[in-house]
């Protein structure tokens, strides 16, 4: 998948360097979703994201909201900045 409107298009996989790519599915393993709730493009060079996130595991769900700020360095977009609650 791609995240529309952010120039350069680049797999929305990349946003989220965690290891779920080493969990079988299952329901033994945690399940994480991510949301975009808004991208915005401040310029060719910067641009601002705000997402939530959501866990379900056997011991209860979780969720909550994270902001995003990527920086186009050398050609390639790079998370600068992350918050995450």
């Amino acid at each position: 998948s791609v995240c529309p409107g952010m120039p350069g298009q680049f797999p929305a996989e990349s946003l989220y360097p965690l290891p779920m790519n080493h969990w079988s599915i299952s329901a033994e393993y945690p399940q994480l979703a991510f949301t975009i709730i808004k991208l915005d493009v401040l310029d060719k060079n910067n641009a601002f994201m705000l997402g939530g996130w959501h866990l379900t595991r056997d011991a209860g769900a979780l969720g909550g909201y994270f902001t995003l700020w990527f920086k186009k360095i050398n050609g390639e977009w790079k998370i600068v900045c992350d918050h995450t609650s």
